[in-house]
């Protein structure tokens, strides 16, 4: 009922007052709108843009380098490594008593031989000699000494043990070698199979030895192992006529350098010898013929 006298009233207000009203309404009404329209533009022209939403890029792995030469060589030697959880002796030489016994006992004769005669017939002659013979001695003097050098030279830089470790994908191999000084600490040196190179094949080839040789070499070599393991009070005749052999051996070992193959190692300038009559593993065969491969392509 308010309502409706209300739109009553206005209604039979004059027109002439009702114009100025209405006319002042419109002023407002544009007023607003544009006040409205201005606002729109200066929010719309200041908000940031909405980022739109990008597909994360996808995480690749990086691609695995190509194997490495090296890698190629050495496969069926790192294969054979990774099947056991730790380190692989791959290398063990046997004793060299009586061997560097017989190095610097031979050394120490020489240099004995060399110093007496020298200065027996030339610093303190007991009976005067002519000058050619004095010369002749002291000639025989020094190559003497430089054969003791040899001797003694060949009981150094032997290969005690080769082990072998695969760990995150490196092969690392540990090498001990023999002090010439006894009871001293082992030298020890830390190699990659590529830096290592024999000097000639480990296993002897099949068309220089008949089945019947190897057989025999192969029981003769595990007896002497078995000997070698029982005490001296056990068995003292077989321990005495190992001992002889391998003395005999050692001697002869010593001017013929059997069984002995050289390993150069890089880095290093001098040439390491291991006894092959020792244990050898089949890895180190596989570690011989990938070396060997390498040096000869």
């Amino acid at each position: 009922m308010i309502l409706q006298t209300a739109f009553l009233q206005f209604r039979a207000i004059p027109r002439s007052i009702a114009c100025p009203l209405r006319r002042d309404s419109s002023i407002v009404v544009s007023w607003i709108s544009k006040r409205y329209s201005s606002g729109t533009q200066t929010a719309l022209g200041t908000a940031k843009p909405l980022s739109t939403p990008k597909n994360a890029p996808l995480r690749l792995k990086p691609a695995s380098p190509p194997p490495t030469r090296a890698d190629e060589r050495f496969r069926k030697f790192n294969f054979q490594l990774s099947q056991s959880s730790g380190p692989v002796d791959i290398f063990k030489a046997p004793s060299h008593r009586s061997y560097m016994f017989g190095a610097y006992s031979t050394a120490l004769f020489c240099y004995l031989y060399g110093g007496y005669n020298f200065y027996a017939t030339s610093v303190d002659p007991i009976v005067k000699v002519a000058k050619w013979q004095e010369y002749t001695f002291a000639g025989v003097c020094v190559l003497m000494a430089a054969m003791g050098t040899v001797f003694l030279r060949r009981g150094a830089n032997l290969i005690a043990s080769i082990t072998a470790t695969r760990s995150q994908g490196q092969t690392q191999l540990l090498i001990k070698v023999r002090r010439m000084v006894p009871f001293r600490k082992q030298r020890e040196i830390i190699a990659t199979p590529d830096q290592i190179s024999f000097s000639r094949q480990l296993v002897v080839p099949q068309a220089h030895m008949t089945e019947e040789g190897r057989v025999a070499a192969q029981k003769q070599w595990e007896s002497h192992r078995a000997i070698s393991k029982v005490s001296f009070f056990k068995a003292p005749l077989k321990k005495t006529s190992l001992a002889l052999w391998r003395l005999f051996m050692s001697s002869r070992r010593l001017f013929t350098q059997e069984h002995f193959a050289y390993v150069k190692v890089a880095g290093h300038n001098t040439e390491f010898r291991m006894d092959t009559m020792g244990e050898v593993s089949p890895e180190l065969l596989l570690l011989e013929k990938g070396a060997r491969h390498g040096v000869l392509s």
